[in-house]
């Protein structure tokens, strides 16, 4: 119960963190942070029994009758994406209490990132698919907030939208592969309700034949579709350098180590399941290798320091899933031991820039240098993240770039890569290059180079402990995890690679040491890509603007230009159908809805067969009976002919009572009373109403009413067969719904009251819904009235002198 009540103990302080903002002002952040860390110690405490291949499970009964539980699940993958999303997220919350201490949202800032630590959380730790899905659209609503979190900005609005979009869509491609992959599992395993573990589903494709289901080429497409689209691969990479209008812990924790990892984790999740599947791997292949040049050759082009670390993660997003696609012992420790590196380096640097752009105002890199004199603390972190990045021994960067080198040197034979050695290798070492150069550019030139502009000085300043805190933990955490890889990197590193291949590892050696005890090829390669990096760096005045130009010239035909074309599409489409559909006459309103209703009515019982009954002398019709059907046709057909609104109203209330009084004739005097109550009061309010209503008028002519007439004279008949004929399947032995509830009311819900019951529990959701719906109308009101009355007096408009006496 522990893993579900740590992400509850999340849940709950982002509900309550505005307040906790406002009561403890500068300690909210401090006082918000032990929340995450307490998790991560939590995880902690798992990780010996983890590690050592003891994955823990817990679970809590939830629907049983759909054969689906509340059960979470710590393994090694889990564990590591655990301890970086509250790790990390720890460090954010207290450099965010800084960043934004004079920010007047910054209460409405911290319960948007607890809420979104929450989703993280869950979506690495449950281990139903159901839960997964929701966890995931949790965060994916949840970065909408935070990346538009200065909404008076258009930009940012419109980057958030954009996020929403497409992360949005992906999501519902998700939702379809995850359920064509559960009902999949439960055919094969002979599961009649699905399999949505998945743990189980994993174990049921090792032992079962799960690749030759039908479903298998659409779960692969829509899942594929689902993780590329969050985790920003080819073609959907353009969302991510947009989020970049977001502060900067939403850029160093979203979009670095959290929520752009999380497509990664679950095709890593899923990789043991389909690693044997050629076009799994073909599929994660292509989208890993395009991603990777295509985010690289883009950082190459920025100068914007966000931008340059974003299309930088871009590249290295694909790395992780083009290494998970490679496979085996080698390419799962490259993509593993990647992932916590680049974490580790990358929001390093994120928090960097964002220290740099706070404290001096300038977010072009070009613009920028020699603050190693005013923030050497600051430089002194950015530069170990960068040379991390750019894979510098001793640093943890380097001990990534090297296992990355060493798994397409040397593929494993299962892989569907592994004839292709010789271009992965190419591949991977020119993002290396690039890497380097983006390295060096953001690293060195703003704390050690030459400023652009003497003129015009770079006035900066060390920030306060909190915002140097998290680049100060990272980057120490960059040198010594290398160094001493037994204390960490070992054992997760060897933990991951379970999760991914669901075999042991036979050694795991992420060491710095480990490395220099046998130098190979991937050595000499590493130490290549930083001198040709650093050499690009040096030219990138020459070969530069040719790369702009060139990347400018794809702009109309790209992704970005063809998301902005299909959203104006919509928008265009969206405005037509309104004015089509939404003329704002109820009469057109009205009509279509009963048209509809008639069509789909009369549809179905065409296909049925059921015939209508003409035979009615079973029916129990007494003479009470007769009179109150004669008073309701006859209050309908005077509305019809009547021409004094307050004679209609008084025609209506006729009707209405009437139908109240035959309920009290079938037994039923709590819906007779309220149906007694809805008439007296629908009275007196059209009466009020009515009575200030210019005189009555008729607009429509002889045809309309023609028209009317048989619409109305339709529904009426429609409704009539329906009763009918549910009366005839009553009548010849067709258990009655009524009857059926009755019985089900005290046996399934507990209950005598059957109204109560079916309110509460039968369509219990629907009751909720409309709960909320009286909820949100509550709220809005309230805020009307808020407003209202915060507004200052002198504030309020004011008649002229010659608009008072009009």
């Amino acid at each position: 119960m522990l893993l579900l009540l740590s992400i509850i103990l999340l849940g709950l302080v982002a509900a309550i963190s505005p307040w906790i903002s406002r009561a403890l002002g500068k300690l909210a952040g401090p006082v918000l942070a032990i929340a995450p860390a307490a998790v991560f110690g939590l995880l902690l405490s798992y990780a010996a029994g983890v590690t050592s291949g003891t994955p823990v499970v817990q679970t809590t009964e939830w629907l049983p009758q759909l054969g689906i539980d509340l059960t979470f699940r710590l393994d090694g993958l889990s564990l590591i994406f655990g301890l970086l999303i509250t790790g990390i997220g720890t460090l954010i919350v207290l450099y965010a209490s800084e960043y934004l201490k004079d920010h007047e949202l910054r209460h409405r800032f911290f319960c948007f990132l607890m809420s979104f630590m929450t989703a993280m959380l869950g979506v690495v730790l449950t281990d139903n698919l159901i839960v997964l899905f929701v966890f995931w659209e949790m965060t994916s609503i949840t970065s909408f907030l935070l990346i538009g979190f200065d909404h008076n900005r258009e930009t940012a609005r419109k980057s958030a939208m954009q996020a929403l979009i497409v992360t949005g869509l992906g999501g519902l491609a998700l939702l379809a592969g995850l359920f064509l992959l559960g009902v999949a599992a439960g055919e094969v395993s002979g599961a009649a309700s699905g399999v949505w573990s998945l743990g189980a589903i994993i174990e049921i494709a090792q032992t079962q034949d799960l690749a030759s289901h039908a479903f298998i080429p659409a779960i692969l497409a829509l899942v594929g579709l689902g993780a590329a689209t969050k985790s920003a691969q080819f073609p959907f990479h353009f969302w991510l350098p947009n989020a970049m209008e977001a502060p900067t812990p939403v850029s160093a924790y979203l979009h670095s180590s959290t929520m752009v990892k999380a497509g990664v984790y679950l095709v890593m999740r899923l990789n043991p399941a389909f690693q044997d599947i050629p076009a799994w791997g073909w599929m994660l292949a292509g989208l890993g290798a395009t991603t990777m040049i295509l985010g690289a050759v883009l950082a190459c082009r920025e100068t914007y320091f966000k931008k340059v670390l974003a299309y930088s993660t871009v590249s290295s997003l694909g790395i992780m899933v083009l290494f998970t696609a490679i496979g085996g012992e080698y390419g799962a420790k490259a993509a593993v031991g990647y992932l916590l590196a680049h974490a580790l380096f990358k929001a390093c640097l994120f928090l960097t820039a964002g220290t740099v752009t706070h404290e001096t105002g300038r977010k072009d890199i070009e613009s920028l240098g020699g603050l190693r004199r005013t923030m050497p603390l600051t430089a002194a972190f950015g530069l170990i993240g960068a040379l991390s990045m750019a894979g510098f021994p001793p640093l943890f960067g380097f001990v990534g770039k090297e296992l990355l080198l060493k798994s397409s040197v040397h593929p494993t034979e299962a892989s569907v890569l592994h004839d292709q050695a010789a271009l992965v290798t190419t591949l991977v070492m020119i993002a290396a290059i690039l890497t380097v150069m983006v390295s060096v550019l953001v690293g060195w030139r703003p704390f050690f180079a030459k400023q652009a502009d003497p003129d015009e000085p770079v006035k900066g300043h060390e920030p306060g402990v909190r915002m140097l805190a998290g680049p100060a933990i990272l980057a120490l955490l960059t040198i010594v995890v290398p160094l001493a890889p037994a204390l960490m990197a070992k054992p997760l590193i060897g933990a991951g690679i379970v999760s991914l291949t669901g075999a042991e590892a036979e050694s795991v050696k992420v060491g710095f040491l480990d490395m220099l005890a046998k130098i190979e090829l991937p050595f000499y390669l590493s130490i290549g890509a930083l001198v040709a990096g650093t050499a690009l760096y040096l030219a990138r005045g020459f070969w530069r603007p040719a790369l702009t130009a060139t990347l400018r010239a794809f702009n109309p035909i790209g992704a970005p230009a063809i998301y902005d074309h299909s959203f104006n599409a919509s928008a265009w489409f969206a405005r037509f159908q309104v004015r089509q559909l939404q003329s704002g006459h109820l009469r057109r309103y009205i009509t279509i809805i009963i048209l509809v209703t008639v069509g789909l009515v009369v549809g179905a019982l065409a296909r049925s067969g059921q015939g209508i009954p003409t035979d009615i002398s079973s029916f129990n019709v007494g003479v009470l009976d007769l009179v109150l059907l004669t008073l309701m046709v006859a209050g309908a057909v005077a509305c019809t002919r009547y021409r004094s609104r307050l004679s209609t109203v008084a025609a209506l209330g006729v009707v209405g009572y009437a139908v109240a009084v035959t309920f009290v004739v079938l037994g039923v005097p709590d819906i007779a009373m309220t149906q007694f109550s809805i008439e007296t009061l629908t009275v007196i309010i059209f009466v009020l109403v009515v009575y200030h209503l210019p005189r009555f008028n008729v607009y429509s002519g002889a045809p309309r009413r023609v028209f009317d007439a048989i619409i109305a004279l339709a529904f009426g008949a429609v409704m009539t067969s329906l009763v009918l004929v549910a009366q005839t399947n009553a009548v010849t032995g067709i258990p009655r719904i009524s009857d059926q509830l009755g019985d089900w009311a005290y046996t399934e819900a507990f209950g005598r009251n059957v109204v109560n019951v079916i309110l509460v529990d039968f369509r219990g959701i629907d009751t909720m819904v409309e709960i909320f719906v009286l909820g949100i109308a509550a709220v809005g009101v309230y805020t009307l009235l808020k407003l209202r009355a915060d507004r200052p007096e002198d504030d309020k408009p004011r008649l002229t002198e010659t608009e008072a006496t009009t």
